[in-house]
């Protein structure tokens, strides 16, 4: 938030917030129906249970498979054709002339790297020449053209009549941040061993940002670095137009500054733990008064002093942070040198723990915020079972001679991915539409719960012909046959 608000009336303020929550959330624990939250073992230990309603996120929904299918270069010239993504490559020199003269080449090209084989393999099994491929991806393909064309497709996927039906709460965005990881067949500086994922081989993690099932932005990380301290970057790097107001991860995005970096510039950081009842019993202490009423209260007050005395610091890191001046891994990084006992990291992981503890007391009396967070969590890892659809054509695995060309690739699967999300999506505002104007209320409902994470009606696989030789199909051809249909699970 970057507040210009003096310090002590700011962080005062929220300190009497926090206690008036503590009070608030005693109330809630003592009321007769809500008493399953926390109860005794029969040792006379207090347990937390904060049991979930969310229902599993269905991806692949048959609604999709009675559709006609449909080639993956075809939905790739589908998209470009509403959204324009292939401008968005330009030449290295910046001095040539616009042209679609390798457009052909260039979708060749995002195929075959999304799909980890490769210029030189999608040339085999292709309409395509090598030489000729080789010659564009080197021209034509950057991190900033892909992010250019990745943005044009989530752009347009966001100005959809389908996408404000994606919102999980009402008027906000709700992402979610989680790491993927992929072997590597060649040994670069990020690949890491890890015997839980790649057995004897090494590997990447690569961590996206989903926002209403789009990824909105992702980075290639080593299988060793802890992904809690990337996610403010990659919510800060985001250049789409859709803005996330809420971010959930799972344990691994949390550390001992996310909760303070995302409240100062206004995000709310909404994390699932994997164990939330040691998480909860590490913060708050749980008494009973004389009369037996749940009293709950911190286990170490917040010292709001030491917030208010290294506060202007505070604000000149988050200015640092806010210019692109240093980034937060970076930050952790440096943070983690000091001292448990140096000023400003007392200051940063006070403000830390004050934030997080608000957090916490709002978990514990909302179960819809409860469930917000599982069904956000729910649709990173539907992106996921999609993204590794699109790697597993070719065995899974980055082929790619270093970090540079593993990004590259990476950032290829993304916007196959991300193309896919929209072809869906369109589907979908095309029969929302229809239904609409039929005055077919029921069925438009049920258009508004079906997930676009769906590859059933496209064929990844095969011999490709990247040269159109028939008129593409439009949107009413490929659901005049289902119009009727009834797609099925939760968006």
């Amino acid at each position: 938030m970057l507040s210009k608000e003096e310090p002590t009336q700011l962080i005062e303020g929220m300190v009497m917030e926090l206690d008036n929550r503590l009070e608030d959330v005693s109330d809630y624990l003592e009321q007769k129906d809500n008493r399953n939250v926390i109860f005794k073992n029969p040792k006379g230990k207090r347990q937390w249970r904060l049991p979930g309603r969310s229902k599993k996120h269905l991806v692949n929904n048959p609604f999709f498979k009675q559709m006609p299918t449909t080639s993956i270069a075809d939905v790739l010239r589908m998209v470009d054709r509403d959204t324009g993504f292939i401008d968005c490559f330009e030449h290295v020199l910046g001095a040539q002339p616009k042209t679609r003269a390798h457009e052909y080449d260039i979708l060749a090209i995002l195929v075959g790297n999304a799909t980890n084989q490769g210029i030189y393999g999608i040339a085999d099994i292709s309409d395509r020449t090598y030489d000729q491929l080789s010659t564009i991806q080197a021209n034509y393909l950057r991190l900033e053209t892909l992010r250019a064309a990745n943005d044009r497709i989530n752009d347009a996927t966001a100005r959809l009549p389908i996408f404000k039906h994606y919102n999980i709460q009402d008027d906000m965005i709700h992402a979610s941040m989680d790491g993927q990881k992929f072997e590597s067949r060649r040994e670069t500086f990020k690949t890491r061993y890890s015997s839980k994922y790649f057995g004897t081989q090494k590997g990447v993690s690569a961590v996206s940002l989903i926002a209403n099932h789009a990824a909105i932005n992702a980075q290639v990380i080593g299988a060793n670095e802890h992904e809690s301290h990337f996610i403010f970057d990659l919510l800060m790097n985001n250049t789409s137009e859709i803005i996330p107001d809420v971010l959930s991860t799972d344990t691994h995005g949390v550390n001992h500054i996310n909760f303070a970096l995302l409240d100062l510039f206004g995000y709310k950081f909404a994390p699932r733990y994997a164990k939330i009842s040691k998480v909860l019993n590490e913060i708050f202490h749980v008494s009973e008064d004389k009369h037996q009423y749940v009293q709950l209260s911190l286990k170490k007050p917040i010292k709001h002093k030491a917030i208010i005395k290294h506060w202007d610091t505070v604000q000149r890191i988050a200015v640092s942070l806010n210019e692109r001046k240093t980034t937060q891994a970076t930050l952790v990084r440096k943070l983690s040198g000091y001292k448990s006992n140096h000023p400003l990291l007392e200051a940063l992981t006070e403000y830390n723990r004050m934030v997080k503890a608000n957090y916490l007391l709002n978990y514990i009396d909302d179960a819809n915020l409860r469930n917000y967070v599982q069904r956000a969590l729910n649709r990173g890892e539907a992106y996921h079972q999609l993204r590794r659809a699109v790697s597993n054509v070719n065995g899974d695995q980055f082929r790619g001679n270093g970090d540079d060309e593993i990004a590259l690739w990476n950032e290829c699967a993304r916007l196959l991915t991300n193309a896919i999300i929209y072809f869906n999506s369109a589907i979908l505002s095309h029969l929302l539409l229809s239904f609409e104007q039929q005055g077919n209320e029921e069925m438009a409902d049920i258009v508004k719960q079906a997930s676009p994470v769906a590859w059933l009606n496209i064929n990844l696989k095969g011999e490709y012909k990247f040269e159109l030789s028939a008129k593409l199909p439009s949107l009413e051809e490929l659901i005049c046959s289902i119009e009727g249909c009834v797609p099925v699970g939760e968006k």
